[in-house]
């Protein structure tokens, strides 16, 4: 298994937003 298949196969969540203290 490719790591770089298995990242372009995967669904990345969307980023969070930053966490202004």
């Amino acid at each position: 298994m490719s790591g770089g298949d298995s990242d372009r196969r995967r669904v990345q969540p969307p980023p969070l937003p930053p966490l202004l203290s």
